[in-house]
């Protein structure tokens, strides 16, 4: 064991590639842009050819839902959540919502809150007054003046059931309403499974969704966009609700009494309406219990 290196790393599977929502085509100006797709697509790493294929194979060329689990019961690590802001692909700001975990100054680039300088709280201060950084949403601007804004991610860590291999994917997504649904859907399903996710069969879904959004006009505008969802796989739902159901089943021997109680049995009533009376069969038209006998059977 190396102190401060190998007795500071969980338990993990290799991460072998992505599963993303998006792709970059080609812009006007000869360079790339991100679009939001309406289906999955993988991205593996270099050597992985063959989960490639058989990714491919499984799912088609645009699947919109894949099989999956959860490698571990610790969600704080499968789930990780956080604000980001980027310049050309190079991370320069981090937060959790109130404090900034990362954060480089666009003018300089220099790095200026990391996970090096802390406070006596464990927050992560600024190098050069020793104060943690508050959140903010927009963090500074590129040389071209545009707005550096921070966004919502998450990054959940799963295994492809298809692929027969314990290693992972990274499923990315920056948008504030997967971010919301995806916590929603996976605290619901460790809830229901005595906490424990390690062990349910999960599909992740790509589902159409119309959202409200700003406008260059400064009024608001629709769209649909294809929103990430998880729910637990149907025939795990079908076991579950067959063990609900079946432990409500009556305890050994009490299935014999409650038949015999519904047996006929004998009735001794006083009056002309004296009969034998089945007490499994509704009463005549017009006729109502209205007598307790001696014993508290109803009769009539």
């Amino acid at each position: 064991m190396i102190k401060g290196l190998t007795d500071t790393h969980s338990e993990r599977f290799p991460t072998i590639g992505r599963i993303c929502k998006g792709a970059k085509v080609e812009s006007a100006n000869g360079g790339t842009r991100p679009v939001d797709l309406d289906y999955f697509s993988a991205v593996f790493a270099p050597g992985e050819e063959l989960a490639g294929r058989m990714f491919k194979q499984a799912y088609g060329e645009k699947p919109r839902e894949v099989h999956i689990y959860l490698p571990s019961d610790n969600l704080a690590e499968m789930w990780k959540t956080q604000y980001e802001a980027y310049i050309t692909g190079r991370m320069v700001a981090a937060s959790d919502g109130e404090w900034f975990t990362y954060l480089v100054d666009l003018a300089t680039f220099e790095v200026i809150v990391s996970a090096r300088n802390k406070d006596a709280q464990g927050r992560c201060v600024n190098i050069h007054t020793g104060q943690p950084e508050p959140h903010r949403l927009v963090v500074g601007q590129t040389r071209r003046g545009d707005d550096v804004v921070m966004k919502a991610t998450g990054r959940l860590t799963v295994i492809v059931t298809e692929l027969g291999r314990f290693a992972t994917l990274e499923v990315r997504t920056s948008s504030v309403l997967d971010v919301m649904e995806l916590t929603a859907n996976l605290n619901v399903l460790g809830n229901l499974n005595g906490g424990r996710l390690m062990g349910v069969p999960m599909i992740l879904k790509r589902r159409p969704k119309e959202i409200s959004y700003p406008n260059a006009n400064g009024g608001r505008s629709k769209k649909v966009s294809w929103l990430l969802s998880i729910e637990a796989d149907p025939r795990f739902v079908a076991y579950q609700l067959w063990q609900f159901t079946h432990s409500f089943e009556l305890p050994a021997g009490m299935e014999e009494v409650h038949r015999r109680d519904a047996e006929e049995e004998e009735v001794e009533v006083e009056g002309e309406f004296k009969a034998a009376v089945n007490m499994s069969e509704p009463l005549p038209k017009g006729q109502s219990y209205h007598v307790m006998d001696e014993v508290g059977r109803r009769v009539y």
